[in-house]
C-alpha cells in the first residue's frame, strides 16, 4: 500500500513540474511575440532569414528569445 501512494506522490509531483514548464513555455513565447511586435518584426524577420524551419508541425524559426526568457525565468528562481 505504501508503494500505491509514494507512485501516486511520484504522478502528481511530475506533473506539477510539468504543469510548470508547460506555462512557462506559452509564457515566454507570447512575450516574445510581443517584444517582436514593439520591434516591428525585425526579430522574426532576422531569425527567419539566418535560420529557417521547413517542418512542419514546428514554428518557421527557432524562438531564441523565448529561449532566452525562460532561461531568465529559470535563474530567478
Amino acid at each position: 500500500m505504501k508503494f500505491k501512494k509514494e507512485f501516486i506522490a511520484f504522478v502528481i509531483g511530475w506533473d506539477v513540474v510539468l504543469e510548470y514548464v508547460i506555462g512557462t513555455s506559452s509564457t515566454a513565447s507570447a512575450l516574445s511575440q510581443y517584444i517582436d511586435s514593439l520591434a516591428n518584426g525585425k526579430i522574426s524577420n532576422a531569425f527567419n532569414s539566418t535560420m529557417p524551419m521547413t517542418v512542419g508541425q514546428f514554428g518557421p524559426y527557432p524562438d531564441w528569445l523565448a529561449f532566452s526568457i525562460c532561461i531568465v525565468v529559470i535563474g530567478l528562481n
